[in-house]
């Protein structure tokens, strides 16, 4: 049996039913559960809002210093934990009447401290649009708290900040969900921190900050996220996945004027000392596009993971992947990725800066200038580390299944420093590969591509040992495609006081065009191997073109 819970006054949880009026609605609300209480099998809400079929103007939902807390709380037994929910939904219009995003704001502090969780759902600024209903005008400011926090059996967080253990859960802070053809218009997150530390993540848990979902025919039109800063600290994780900044635009959405840069600070995704064992995969601002249209958006994002503990992982740092896109134009995306003190054994996968476009015109209904006009620059950082029979990617590009790419620029630097990639064949899989290295690979496989310029490339290797492992810097590989203007100039690929031995090899400006059209083709690269030993069975290969017919 179920109990539901309501937490302090009425307006901790208030419900607009259908065909109701309001304008002018102010709610500075205080909701505290704490002194060794317990919830078993039971429905908790702090600071809920639902509108549903209703006009809404000028509202401010206020909850700052104290707002919700949960402290020294036991929760168990498949319960439910809402912290500042925002629900607008069937065919509701929630607008500031003056156009002024001041008089539509959600301004909420929410903390879990001191408590244990099992077997239940929690969320923590949690924010639905679905149902046909359009928002106007929202500014969104919110500082999601966990700490000395203990959570486990099949649970649904949605909030972080200091000691947790959380097995079987999902932990999702700062969550925004637009569905079911609904309308946001100038939406502005500002100022939004989420934070973990202390916790442990087991049995296929997932922890995440700042999702945002955008499926259905939705639309955006003008959201800007402003000094988001998501952090995780002191977290150990086995079997979990552990995401920061996740974007996805889905099922013919649209969204126009995206942008989460500047204007008081870049967004910064940041992890420190996370152990990640046995199959956990580990995320930074990553963007997905499919089946929709995103126009006139850019990300500015900083990304650092340091004193990182792997076992056969996947870490990928500010990735974007565009799937049956409907029509990209104008978008611009700026990285500085950073990886440094990682161990990883086992057999991992690093990424950092990789895009693909693939299979984006796959309906057929769209012009050939449907990817165009994409800048983006990325800075990617791999130091001081040790890699077991690891595959590391910094800033891959790949054009794939009949895709059609116009006016695209890359400017990127990928730097590898002290780090130590020593394979061991003895005691590797039988079916499993050596140590892989890629710097800004590019590779178009049965696309066209018209206009691509990498106008300022970086790849450096200094310090290392490059041990049974393969390595490529500035590859570009054409095959069965069609090609105008495709420039690679201020090429740089540089190793340096390193060491590559035991039937490694090195690959640097190596070019490969099969069964390809290619027009008005021009590589510019300096590759250069200095202070360094090359020894036991290794090749060295620089400045390769290969052409060949099919």
């Amino acid at each position: 049996m179920k109990k539901t819970i309501a937490i302090s006054i009425i307006t901790s949880a208030l419900l607009f039913a259908a065909n109701s009026d309001v304008t002018d609605l102010t709610i500075n609300y205080t909701n505290m559960i704490q002194g060794n209480s317990n919830i078993d099998d039971s429905v908790v809400n702090q600071g809920k809002t639902e509108i549903t079929s209703s006009i809404i103007a000028d509202v401010t939902l206020e909850s700052k210093s104290t707002g919700n807390l949960i402290d020294a709380v036991n929760i168990e037994e498949s319960s439910t934990v809402n912290q500042a929910t925002f629900i607008v939904g069937g065919d509701s219009n929630v607008s500031s009447a003056s156009g002024d995003t001041a008089d539509l704001t959600i301004s909420t502090d929410n903390t879990i401290e001191n408590s244990t969780i099992k077997g239940s759902n929690v969320k923590q600024s949690y924010t639905s649009i679905l149902g046909g209903s359009t928002v106007k005008g929202l500014n969104i400011d919110q500082v999601n708290i966990i700490q000395d926090f203990d959570s486990d059996g099949d649970a649904d967080v949605t909030t972080p900040n200091d000691p947790s253990d959380i097995n079987n859960s999902t932990v999702s802070q700062g969550e925004l969900s637009l569905a079911g053809a609904s309308v946001i218009e100038d939406l502005t997150q500002t100022g939004m921190v989420n934070t973990m530390q202390d916790a442990t993540a087991n049995g296929s848990s997932k922890l995440i900050q700042n999702q945002i979902l955008i499926d259905g025919a939705s639309t955006i039109e003008s959201f800007e996220q402003t000094a988001i800063l998501n952090t995780m600290t002191n977290t150990d994780a086995d079997d979990a996945e552990l995401t920061q900044n996740k974007i996805v635009v889905t099922n013919a959405s649209t969204v126009n004027n995206f942008k989460n840069v500047d204007g008081g600070g870049a967004t910064s995704n940041l992890m420190l000392n996370v152990d990640a064992s046995e199959g956990a995969k580990i995320s930074q601002n990553t963007i997905t596009i499919d089946n929709s249209e995103v126009t006139s958006s850019g990300t500015k994002q900083s990304n650092s993971i340091t004193d990182l503990t792997l076992e056969n992982n996947v870490v990928t740092q500010g990735n974007i992947e565009i799937t049956n896109a409907q029509d990209v134009t104008g978008f611009e995306s700026s990285f500085m990725n950073t990886i440094d003190d990682v161990r990883i054994t086992g057999t991992g996968t690093t990424e950092q800066g990789v895009l693909i476009i693939g299979d984006s015109n796959a309906t057929g209904t769209v012009s050939a200038d449907m990817v165009a006009d994409i800048d983006i620059t990325s800075t990617n950082a791999l130091q001081f580390s040790n890699l077991d029979d690891s595959n590391i990617t910094q800033s891959k590009t790949s054009i794939l299944g009949g895709s059609d790419v116009s006016g695209f620029n890359l400017t990127q630097v990928n730097t590898i420093e002290g780090t130590d990639t020593s394979g061991n064949a003895d005691t590797r899989d039988n079916n499993a590969s050596k140590a892989t290295i890629s710097q800004a690979e590019i590779t178009i496989d049965d696309s066209e591509v018209t206009t691509f310029e990498q106008t300022s490339l970086t790849n450096t290797i200094t310090n290392s040992v490059i041990n049974d492992s393969t390595v490529d810097q500035g590859k570009v590989d054409i095959t069965s495609s069609t090609v105008t203007g495709l420039t690679i100039s201020t090429s740089t690929h540089k190793l340096e006081g390193s060491t590559i031995e035991e039937d490694s090899s090195l690959s640097q400006g190596m070019t490969t065009i099969t069964n390809s059209e290619v027009t008005d083709l021009t590589i510019t690269e300096t590759n250069t191997v200095q202070n360094s030993d090359i020894k036991g069975g290794s090749v060295v290969t620089q400045g390769m073109t290969t052409i060949a017919g099919s």
